[in-house]
């Protein structure tokens, strides 16, 4: 018997199942930089950070506004860029106008 899926409907939780997949991951971040080592706290936040995207990826297709919200931004305040004396500032929105003919 064949089993005929589309493709747009799937998400990877349905791919890992369809292909009885599983996910491997020893737990550790591997380290590209020499960095200071990473407390306690920090480790912890990493491995939240990467369980909740696993989770939102795992159960449907991931915006790049989700993936921004989900890891970027805890991965930011984690590494210091929302202290003081460093200021975000937010894009200006700009009014387009157009002129209509007669």
């Amino acid at each position: 018997m064949t089993l005929i899926v589309e493709a747009s409907s799937l998400c990877l939780n349905d791919v890992h199942r369809f292909l009885k997949l599983e996910e491997l991951s020893n737990g550790s971040f591997t380290n590209f930089l020499s960095l200071e080592p990473l407390s306690e706290f920090e480790q912890q936040d990493l491995l939240r950070i990467r369980n909740d995207f696993g989770c939102y990826l795992n159960a449907r297709k991931v915006s790049e506004g989700l993936v921004k919200f989900i890891t970027f931004a805890p991965l930011m305040q984690l590494a210091g860029f929302y202290d003081l004396p460093i200021r975000l500032t937010m894009e200006d929105s700009i009014a387009i106008a157009q002129q209509l003919s007669k």
